[in-house]
């Protein structure tokens, strides 16, 4: 049996001894009960009382009572996604336990998780469908007793665009913080195994996770079912430091009305996807009496499991004193084990009051035109379409080569260069040239100079700076990712979430390659990648040959991102690949560095493979655009031009091209041609007093 199926049978007997030791406590049970009549007049012993009713588990009753005397008015929040009929437990069962918690002083936030069922893949992943379920959740709360003068609804789309910096900035905390293993078994929120989840509903965790405290929740009211994603709220509090945890109040999971089980052997929830396990809260008196008649309810060892019996237990003695002649439940529980109430009678009588608390349900969908509207709309959902939805991609004109850059305290002579010589040629040709200053990817995979916005801000100036110095083409845009994304952060995460929602997380994973992701953050920073190209309307990237970030993607990855953009799509998108590991020195580095650590490059005699000086001078070659490269021989007066990297291989071959000569004729052309970008760099650095030593503090770490 897992941690849960155990938990459920504690508690079952837990709540057993705790009904025959303390008094139910009712308090201000009318609507008329106000928010300062129920802090102020119930001892907080009662308030307790109340708070743990709802909970099979808490954690923690010591953190529980000290909320209490010291906030009375404290903030319970649960989220729901909108994803087609509400049944009795998110119905009936959520508004007891939201009036109990409005009876111990509390005040209930509920967050509309629409873009939560975006990414579950909910009402066929279409989002004005998501959205007007959850107006219809609204309305069947409000007829069925919730205290509404207790309760708000915020959607959450609408809440995040409001503060998207904070939201998404603490989405990308706590996903650098955890493992993607951890994560991934929190998905269980969703009710998806491992090996089936896209990868967007890795999101789904995190952002449920920063949901707690972008709400400024003091209470975590949701059900057992959600557990894990709790505790990693209360886990994240130990990560940076919090001492003030949100509490949890995991509420008990009602069974289904059939015999379904578990892998623990336990019986299933009710469920929207088995319409006879549940009792939703339109249903008509003669489903209602359909559905109880012909639901599970046996006596022997499995009536800890009896759902007819939860239903009296959880719902109709947490709404009345007595069922029939019996005035608690374990009289109801005993006088079924022995014959005293029969089946029939046991059956009869709750559908009857089952009926009769939804029967203001009804009613209110019968005569009320909006409502009814609603409803009739969300009927029509039972069978939804598979939504062929897209990215939202950039508005501007096509023609676009997109490159990335990200946080480094360094940027490579010949990295810069390959940079600056695409981006002017595509600005030469009447096109445009976007590079993308990836901060917020960084931030994703726990990049060290992310860590704090000043450093973040120092190494994007620094990065600017060099490109600038080293001739980039002033039409050439150069943006920081996470501005663009907070100018229109709503078209951007969408776009992210549909993106994962076409892929499965394994395969995700698998193409990533040999770095792996051990960090949910990876597969974020993987998303955004892909999002980025279509947010920022590339039609041409470039990719790195060899990665020097966590973050950035390897060329092989580039490979896939293009294939799934053509196929799931159809866009296609130009690729093109920038060798920057072959050498080391820097943008602002002297002329000696530089000719010292091309004197250090492999390059053996006679030999083409794995030669480092080669493949310096082809790439120097494709920088300059097919210009001749002039190497100067040991003894000759004049140099000897070579057009092409492939001239030069053959002598080198052939040893008419000695590698001494060869370095020494590519480390004064680098020397030459970076001559002025590296003064000017230098200077700019000098005499911005600031970012130097700022940048100094930055390498030394």
């Amino acid at each position: 049996m897992d941690y849960i199926g155990f938990l459920k049978r504690f508690r079952f007997l837990e709540r057993k001894i705790r009904e025959t030791t303390n008094k139910t406590v009712h308090c201000h049970t009318s609507k008329e009960c106000s928010k300062s009549s129920c802090s102020n007049e119930v001892p907080n012993t009662s308030k307790l009382n109340l708070l743990l009713q709802v909970a099979d588990e808490c954690q923690t009753e010591a953190e529980l009572r000290q909320l209490i005397e010291k906030k009375p008015n404290f903030l319970c929040y649960d989220g729901f996604e909108p994803s087609g009929r509400m049944h009795v437990a998110q119905g009936l069962y959520k508004a007891i336990n939201v009036n109990r918690c409005a009876d111990a002083g509390g005040n209930f936030v509920f967050w509309i998780a629409d873009w939560f069922a975006l990414m579950n893949d909910k009402m066929g992943g279409e989002l004005q469908r998501i959205r007007l379920v959850g107006k219809y959740f609204v309305e069947v709360w409000k007829a069925c007793g919730m205290k509404m003068d207790h309760v708000s609804f915020r959607w959450a789309s609408e809440e995040i665009n409001k503060n998207p910096k904070e939201y998404w900035k603490r989405v990308l905390d706590i996903a650098k913080r955890n493992s993607l293993s951890r994560i991934t078994k929190c998905c269980q929120i969703m009710g998806r195994k491992e090996g089936t989840l896209s990868a967007s509903q890795i999101l789904y965790p995190l952002m449920q996770c920063s949901d707690i405290f972008f709400l400024k929740a003091d209470i975590c009211q949701l059900g057992l079912d959600q557990r894990k994603v709790n505790m990693l709220a209360r886990d994240y509090c130990d990560q940076i430091g919090r001492k003030l945890k949100p509490i949890i109040l995991s509420h008990h999971m009602i069974g289904g009305l059939k015999e379904l089980r578990e892998e623990d052997g336990s019986l299933k929830k009710m469920s929207k996807s088995v319409p006879d396990s549940a009792i939703f809260m339109e249903d008509s008196a003669e489903e209602v009496n359909r559905k109880i008649f012909a639901a599970y309810c046996p006596k022997d060892n499995e009536i800890e499991s009896n759902p007819c019996l939860d239903y009296i237990r959880s719902i109709v003695f947490a709404k009345q004193d007595h069922f029939l002649e019996f005035k608690s439940f374990d009289e109801v529980q005993r006088g079924f084990v022995n014959g005293a109430l029969t089946e029939d009678a046991l059956k009869r009588e709750l559908a009857r009051l089952l009926n009769s608390y939804i029967e203001p349900v009804r009613d209110h969908f019968a005569q009320n035109p909006s409502a009814r509207d609603i409803l009739s709309m969300v009927h029509n959902y039972n069978s939804p379409k598979t939504a062929d939805a897209s990215p939202a991609e950039s508005s501007k004109p096509t023609g676009n080569l997109v490159i990335w850059m990200y946080p480094r305290v360094s940027l490579g002579i010949l990295e810069a260069l390959h940079i600056v010589q695409a981006a002017n040629k595509r600005i030469e040709e009447g096109l445009r040239a976007t590079i993308v200053y990836a901060d917020w990817t960084a931030e994703a995979v726990h990049c060290q100079y992310t860590r704090k916005e000043k450093d973040a801000d120092t190494l994007f100036q620094y990065a600017t700076s060099c490109l600038k110095s080293y001739d980039l083409h002033h039409e050439v845009n150069i943006v920081r990712q996470s501005a663009e994304i907070l100018t229109d952060s709503d078209r951007y995460w969408l776009g992210v979430i549909q993106i994962g929602r076409k892929l499965i997380l394994s395969t995700l994973m698998d193409h990533w390659g040999i770095r792996g992701m051990p960090l949910a953050g990876n597969v974020l920073a993987a998303l955004m990648y892909i999002n980025d190209i279509v947010f920022f309307g590339a039609t041409e990237i470039l990719c790195y040959s060899n990665p020097q970030h966590t973050a950035c993607p390897s060329a092989s990855f580039s490979d896939f991102t293009i294939d799934f953009l053509k196929s799931e799509f159809s866009r296609n998108i130009q690729i093109q690949e920038l060798q920057n590991d072959i050498l080391k020195p820097l943008c602002d580095d002297t002329e000696e560095i530089i000719r010292k650590e091309i004197k250090k490059l492999y390059a053996p005699m006679l030999e083409v493979e794995k030669n480092q000086l080669l493949e310096l001078t082809g790439a120097v070659l494709g920088i300059s655009g097919g210009g001749e490269i002039c190497i100067w021989r040991d003894g000759e007066q004049d140099g000897h031009p070579y057009p092409c990297i492939e001239n030069i291989e053959q002598d080198y071959t052939t040893g008419k091209l000695h590698p001494g000569d060869l370095k020494q004729s590519i480390a004064k052309l680098l020397a030459e041609k970076t001559s002025q970008s590296r003064s000017s760099l230098s200077n700019f650095v000098r005499e911005s007093p600031g970012l130097s030593a700022s940048l100094k503090s930055l390498r030394k770490k």
